[in-house]
């Protein structure tokens, strides 16, 4: 094995499409849920040396810091429930959906940014166009994914069904985010903040069904194509593989 194909992060399995692993995907992409959803609370700040009186008034004055964060919080974690989602069904990956993954955590990442326009300026349409427009990226890229992606990396005993109401939900986020950045923001930024409050929950609603549907799918299959059963390859089997061939003979 030559030494560029030794240092590639994803293991090649030959197959009819030369199908890589997902295992790194997943674990770059919770890393990065994780900062986005830890580095959120550093909006959230107290000025130092107040009195009691002043204590109030000044948490008072960030209970729209407080809002925004809730929200974001909320949105980045349902992207992180997206991608646990779609990775519970699928069984490999290719180029394609590790490009449009990597391009699913650039608009993660701006989470927190938009988070803090909404935050600073609850009064201005300026506050939610910005976090409309970045989730609207976000599901854009998810639609994409599981457009072009979704049918063929999944398992075969996977319910079809389960991908295109996964493509639904986030085709239809991603039209109400387009208009609450296009026209809801500028017409009215409080009804927006409703808006995505409700939206919100409904999401969180849709993904509790969608996890039960799933997880009732995966009891269907067999232990040894169950994503959680899936040997990774590594030096530590192949020792393990070595011994028990030694112990046949």
């Amino acid at each position: 094995m030559s030494l560029g194909a030794s240092m590639l992060p994803f293991k090649l399995r030959h197959g009819a499409d030369e199908t890589l692993a997902v295992d790194r995907l997943s674990f770059l992409t919770d890393g990065v849920y994780a900062i986005v959803l830890t580095i959120l609370v550093l909006e959230l700040k107290i000025p130092e040396r107040l009195t009691d009186a002043q204590i109030y008034a000044a948490i008072a004055a960030s209970a729209p810091k407080f809002a925004a964060f809730a929200i974001a919080f909320s949105a980045a974690s349902i992207g992180w429930t997206f991608t646990f989602l779609l990775h519970s069904v699928i069984r490999r990956s290719n180029f394609l959906h590790l490009v449009l993954t990597l391009g699913s955590l650039m608009f993660a990442s701006l989470i927190p940014f938009a988070s803090a326009m909404m935050g600073n300026y609850p009064d201005s349409p300026w506050g939610y166009a910005p976090y409309c427009l970045d989730i609207a990226g976000l599901c854009l890229v998810y639609t994409l994914d599981l457009l072009f992606c979704g049918r063929t990396l999944t398992a075969d005993t996977i319910d079809s069904k389960i991908i295109l109401a996964l493509w639904l939900s986030t085709a239809a986020c991603m039209a109400l985010a387009i208009f609450g950045a296009v026209f809801l923001a500028f017409w009215s930024p409080h009804a927006t903040w409703w808006v995505i409050a409700i939206g919100t929950v409904v999401i969180w609603v849709d993904y509790y069904l969608l996890a039960r549907w799933i997880a009732r799918e995966m009891a269907k299959e067999s232990p040894g194509e169950s994503s959680h059963n899936i040997e990774i390859d590594s030096p530590n089997r192949r020792r393990r593989q070595g011994a028990d061939g030694v112990k046949a003979n």
